[in-house]
């Protein structure tokens, strides 16, 4: 009798799930559901289908973009590398913590890339030039022409640049759509004058 009991009860244990594995099979329904729904709004979603258009008309453009900035910013390490090369001997009477930071920031090519990089949209400023300027004003020479280029130069036109890109794909697309209803509501009004 309790032999059968318990292959009764492990029988009926295989047949129904716990709770844990109800809870984990209704979150991947659930994340399915979800995502069915996404995609099927992607397809049928004409604006949403256009941004996406306009996006990827984009990417040219945006990855031409990104090469001028790694040019620039490139460009603007050489120069760091040349310009600010510091030493131990040549610091004489700095203190310890400040040269180090120096170095750490422009010693080598990947830490002054990595400063220059976020300086050229004005993260860090001025705190990155700080202990350049303790060393030799004349760093300001290298600093104010390059965050001015950053600030009035490779940023606004960039925006603008994928402003127009944008709008430009968007109202060509519009300019399609109408000319696709404008066809589409012809060929109905021929379709009722035949059938009359």
């Amino acid at each position: 009798m309790t032999m059968c009991g318990t292959s009764a009860r492990q029988m009926s244990n295989s047949f129904f799930l716990s709770a844990s594995d109800q809870v984990l099979i209704a979150a991947r329904l659930f994340v399915a559901d979800f995502l069915q729904q996404l995609v099927m709004m992607l397809i049928y979603s004409r604006s949403i289908r256009r941004d996406f258009q306009g996006f990827f008309s984009m990417m040219a453009l945006i990855f031409d973009l990104l090469v001028l900035f790694l040019c620039v910013v490139l460009i603007a390490t050489v120069i760091s590398l040349k310009v600010m090369h510091v030493s131990h001997e040549a610091a004489g009477g700095e203190e310890e913590e400040e040269l180090e930071l120096y170095i750490n920031e422009y010693g080598s090519f990947g830490p002054s890339f990595v400063t220059l990089w976020m300086g050229l949209f004005g993260e860090g400023y001025p705190e990155n030039m700080i202990p350049q300027y303790m060393g030799n004003s004349l760093i300001l020479f290298f600093f104010i022409p390059y965050m001015l280029i950053g600030k009035f130069i490779l940023e606004p036109i960039p925006v603008a640049l994928l402003e127009h890109s944008y709008k430009h794909s968007r109202s060509h697309n519009m300019v399609v759509d109408r000319l696709v209803e404008k066809e589409a509501l012809f060929a109905c009004f021929v379709c009722m004058h035949t059938h009359k």
